[in-house]
């Protein structure tokens, strides 16, 4: 291709200058093809001009008339001759060229003689080139054709025809297709039919299950109504069995202080036990109430004055376990958060807010919610110590520490997610890896606690839905189970293990800020499990495995255990308006009681007990527009 563009012309197959001298001018060796050459082109002696190309654009005309290959005959023929006197034979073989005309006649034949072509095609088939058309000369040839009106005819009639032909080409091609697609759909109809049976078997399956299912959900309901109902009138009978306790031991009480005043006593009346010699200055005569037994522990004389003062906290004495007396040191705590102070610590690197929690010795690692840091708060000696973590893909997720600092579900990419990530050692520096199984429900916002012997996931956000269901992974076999289901849908709560109970406070339960409480038993959560490879569902542990205790007074508060007391950190009150005032939870009668006040005002914060009774409390929210403050409070 040239400028232009043009196309030239540059296999040429037998050719040579025409600029000299035809007649010295040596020739290309390419034969071409013997069945459009022409006569001059196979002699011994080639010598041709441009009349050869004329010669092979006859050939081609006879092929397009008569729609078949040029197949002519042999291009010389014997002739037999009589004999010249010096011949001895009487007659001699002699070869006789035969024209292009009769060696092509069985094609020409086969074009009428009134063709407008035929007497062209035969004038370039020439035997002597100089008879031959030139190429201008075939060209206002073909001209003058195209203007004829036998032209016209003949094309309407060959476009018609080729019409004919495609149409049916057409037609035949999608009868084929037509086929093809009725074959095709006869094959999906009999699959339809086939999966119409199936379906009417399975919904016939399916009633007979729902009919099944409705009965039991029937006799399910039955004996869940009668499980509150018992329900109820346990938790009557036990809070009225403590309040019993309650004078039982507050009698015990008086009556130990009355008989340490009276130490001068010599006798007791024939109606009491007798007692031994009389007792030393700084000894404690402690009396069952049964007036059967009667034990003589000395204690420091300034630990009865002390409790004289203080009626809120309980006599510590050395007694046995299942003494009234060491009953209500277990009930009270071993440490009165009344008599504790809050003081200012140093910031932390940026506001926090509503997240998890989780305490490794002398450390605490805090993560917000709806970010990807995580912040390590050391205090070894009262050096308090802030550092940032390598970031986490995952946001909104639990933080427990198995072995490794792990998170728990989360958000990644845009959607909930069930994978635990572990810090670990890496080639340069700490990473996050899977080295844990996935739980069996992606959820983010869910309440993680780790026990003895398991890793307890409850509540949380699936695509924005609340969820129920609690998820346990057995810490020695690395295995998941579903056991019993929360009582409501629940996210953000705050978890806390105090004993041998599981607490629930502060979030969500079904979308709204709640002040409620939930309670289970840790070994009860842990023995109805299925700990097993599969995941099964356990009905008849989830009936009254959660209890409700009684309420926190305000919403959005932190759970935390310290010094032996179930602490409720903060909040929002009525107004809707956070609050520095603490609670805490009394077990024997089932109340929250205000303990202690922090500095500042703050809900939704972060909370980590320490060792050496210290707790930490860091951000949340200062006030009902959403400002978050960096502040941390230590309580010591």
């Amino acid at each position: 291709m040239i400028a232009g563009p043009r196309a030239k012309i540059t296999d040429f197959g037998m050719s040579k200058l025409a600029t000299v001298n035809p007649r010295m001018t040596a020739l290309t060796l390419c034969p071409g093809n013997i069945l459009y050459m022409s006569p001059e082109a196979l002699d011994d002696a080639k010598v041709y001009t441009a009349k050869l190309d004329i010669f092979s654009f006859g050939v081609i005309v006879i092929q397009i008339l008569t729609r078949q290959f040029p197949n002519p005959t042999d291009r010389f023929r014997s002739v037999w001759t009589a004999s010249t006197e010096d011949s001895e034979d009487e007659t001699v073989d002699v070869r006789q060229v035969v024209p292009d005309r009769e060696r092509r006649k069985q094609h020409l034949q086969f074009i009428p003689d009134s063709h407008s072509l035929k007497p062209l095609a035969l004038q370039c088939l020439k035997r002597r080139e100089r008879l031959r058309p030139s190429a201008i000369e075939l060209c206002e040839n073909i001209t003058e054709l195209k203007e004829s009106p036998q032209y016209g005819e003949s094309l309407e009639q060959v476009q018609h025809t080729n019409s004919s032909i495609i149409q049916r080409q057409i037609e035949t091609e999608h009868r084929a297709e037509m086929a093809e697609l009725q074959a095709v759909i006869c094959d999906k109809d009999k699959k339809l039919q086939d999966c119409r049976r199936l379906v009417r078997s399975l919904e016939t399956r399916l009633q007979g299950s729902r009919q099944t299912l409705e009965d039991k959900n029937r006799e399910l309901w039955a004996k869940e109504t009668e499980l509150i109902t018992l329900s109820g009138v346990m938790r009557r009978q036990e809070r009225e069995l403590q309040e019993m306790q309650q004078k039982l031991r507050g009698g015990e009480r008086m009556e130990v202080l009355k008989l340490t005043e009276s130490t001068s006593n010599d006798t007791v009346s024939k109606s009491k036990p007798e007692l031994c010699e009389t007792p030393q200055k700084d000894t404690l005569i402690v009396v069952q109430k049964n007036k059967e037994d009667l034990n003589v522990m000395p204690v420091p004389t300034s630990s009865v004055e002390e409790h004289r003062q203080v009626e809120d906290e309980p006599v510590i004495i050395d007694l046995p376990p299942d003494h009234p007396v060491r009953l209500l040191e277990a009930a009270g705590g071993r440490r009165s958060v009344r008599a504790m102070t809050w003081t200012r610590s140093k910031s932390a690197p940026e506001k926090l807010r509503r997240g998890a929690t989780v305490v490794h010795g002398n450390k605490a690692y805090f993560r917000p919610a709806n970010s990807v840091k995580a912040y390590c708060y050391d205090n070894i000696v009262g050096i308090q110590h802030w550092s940032q973590l390598p970031e986490n893909p995952n946001t909104n997720c639990g933080l427990v520490f198995l072995d490794h600092l792990t998170t728990v579900g989360g958000i990644g990419y845009n959607s909930p997610t069930n994978v635990l990530l572990s810090l670990v050692d890496g080639k340069k520096e700490k990473e996050w890896r899977e080295i844990f199984p996935h739980m069996a429900i992606p959820r983010y916002g869910a309440a993680c606690i780790t026990t003895e012997k398991a890793l307890v996931v409850a509540g949380g956000l699936a695509a924005d839905e609340g969820l129920n269901t609690v998820e346990v992974m057995r810490t020695d076999t690395k295995q998941w189970s579903i056991v019993c289901s929360l009582p409501r849908k629940c996210s953000w709560m705050s978890p806390a293990i105090m004993g041998d109970m599981l607490y629930l406070a502060g979030g969500f339960i079904q979308d709204k800020p709640s002040n409620c409480v939930l309670s289970c038993t840790v070994s009860n959560l842990l023995t109805s499990s299925t700990f097993g490879s599969k995941i099964l569902w356990s009905l008849s542990s989830s009936l009254g495995a959660w209890k409700e205790a009684s309420h926190v007074p305000v919403t959005r508060s932190t759970l935390a255990l310290f010094g032996g007391n179930l602490l409720a950190i903060g909040g929002e009150d009525d107004s809707e308006k956070p609050t520095a005032v603490v609670y805490g939870y009394d077990p024997t009668t089932d109340s929250w009681n205000r303990v202690t006040q922090m500095k500042d005002r703050r809900s939704w914060c972060l909370a980590a007990t320490l060792p050496e009774n210290r707790l930490v409390v860091v951000g949340g929210f200062t006030d009902r527009d959403g400002d978050i403050t960096c502040s941390v409070e230590v309580l010591n």
